[in-house]
């Protein structure tokens, strides 16, 4: 029996049906295609664009619907990037957490935090202790669920914590709730660190030199003032001759504080014009100065130098000579008497070394990495009278020549004191 072969009226219906079917699965796939780009466009745009940009005049509707995709996912790729972008080129470490305190997004600031090597891995808000010291007296009461030392808990900012990192920069946390239609993500919490590293150190620095206005620079004018009442009396005035010295080493400590003072602040705000220099001859300058002073408390001054061409820099006279006055000053102050002071200058490459070596009180190992500080002076061998400014002149100078000076030292043993500066290139 011969199978029925349809005639090819019924495989052309079959065929037309199959197209209207495609033909109507393609408008509705057209039709959500534009639905769905509709809503796409009512979404606030991140990035300005331009209308002509987008031409849907032209080729079929699925052609049209194809570019208007493109064009959304062009949009959509580009605002992503953009918001990325913007995050990782602010300067506050930030976190965006979702509702549960888990780290979402962290910008490069906040990654940083991590540590070496992710040594201090982020992955939730209570990890922020790994990679940060929080002052006990002015932290959040619970950084989860966040809650401050008042107790407050409502949708406003949440300020408090304040916390230093491992490189001593200082913080103060500040939270606030993060409101999103994502549904995925719903409520959440924006994280973000206030830097107040340079208020810390103004401040810091505000309260040294208030201590110096108010105690050291007045103590050689209270002294001489205290002398003079007292040479009013009899019984206790000292012998003209050592009256009239104590009165003047008194107002010259008083006056080269002022000139201290003076120059340091010049120093950090004003600009300078450099010159060809032979830092030989200023060491030769200096010593004559201080010949008197190292004369008095029979300290014996070396001096050596091993470039034939006298070490050339290119600098400010007046403040190299001032820098190193106060280096070798320093060395002869806190010399023993009859002790020995080495200086001697040296090329190494592309930079000139002054170094300074005494053999007196030395200065202690905790006060070595701040002697070089505004207002600061280590205190355990107070032999002289010296004041913090000198050596905080002295590394301003190296720094705005382009170099840096340090100290090697060792309480009751001397200290090494090494100026650096950039040689003068051929």
């Amino acid at each position: 029996m011969k199978a029925h072969q349809p005639s090819n009226e019924c495989v052309a219906l079959r065929v037309c049906i199959r197209l209207v079917i495609v033909g109507q699965s393609q408008a509705t796939l057209l039709s959500w295609f534009k639905q769905e780009l509709n809503l796409l466009y009512q979404e606030p745009a991140i990035l300005s664009y331009k209308e002509q940009a987008l031409n849907l005049n032209s080729g079929s509707k699925l052609h049209q619907q194809s570019q208007a995709l493109e064009f959304a996912l062009d949009r959509i790729v580009e605002g992503r990037r953009f918001i990325f972008d913007a995050m990782h080129s602010l300067p506050l470490p930030i976190f965006i957490l979702n509702k549960e305190g888990g780290v979402l997004l962290a910008n490069k600031k906040a990654l940083k935090l991590h540590g070496k090597n992710n040594s201090c891995s982020i992955e939730h808000i209570e990890d922020l202790p790994k990679a940060l010291t929080f002052e006990e007296s002015q932290t959040f009461a619970s950084l989860w669920p966040p809650t401050t030392i008042f107790g407050m808990r409502d949708k406003h900012i949440r300020t408090g914590g304040v916390c230093t990192d491992e490189q001593g920069s200082t913080y103060r946390l500040e939270m606030s709730r993060l409101a999103t239609s994502v549904s995925s993500i719903g409520e959440g919490w924006l994280l973000w660190l206030v830097d107040l590293t340079s208020e810390v150190e103004a401040e810091a620095q505000r309260a040294s030199m208030l201590r110096f206005l108010s105690h050291d620079m007045k103590a050689p004018q209270t002294r001489a003032l205290a002398l003079i009442d007292a040479q009013r009396e009899p019984e206790l005035a000292l012998p003209q001759k050592v009256f009239y010295q104590t009165i003047e080493k008194d107002l010259s400590v008083g006056v080269g504080m002022i000139n201290d003072f003076i120059d340091l602040t010049r120093m950090k705000t004003l600009n300078f014009e450099k010159s060809f220099i032979l830092l030989e001859d200023i060491v030769i300058e200096v010593l004559d100065q201080i010949f008197p002073l190292s004369q008095t408390k029979g300290v014996k001054i070396i001096s050596t130098c091993n470039d034939e061409e006298g070490a050339p820099v290119m600098g400010d006279k007046g403040y190299l000579s001032r820098a190193i006055f106060n280096l070798i000053e320093n060395a002869v102050k806190y010399s023993y008497h009859e002790g020995e002071i080495l200086v001697h200058i040296f090329v190494n490459n592309k930079w000139v070394y002054l170094n300074v070596l005494d053999k007196g009180v030395g200065v202690e190992s905790k006060d070595v990495d701040v002697i070089f500080e505004d207002y600061r002076r280590s205190g355990e061998y107070n032999m002289a009278q010296g004041h913090g400014l000198g050596l905080a002149l002295v590394k301003a100078v190296a720094e705005i020549h382009g170099g840096n000076v340090s100290c090697k030292s060792e309480l009751g043993l001397g200290s090494h004191f090494i100026f650096k500066i950039p040689r003068l290139e051929d």
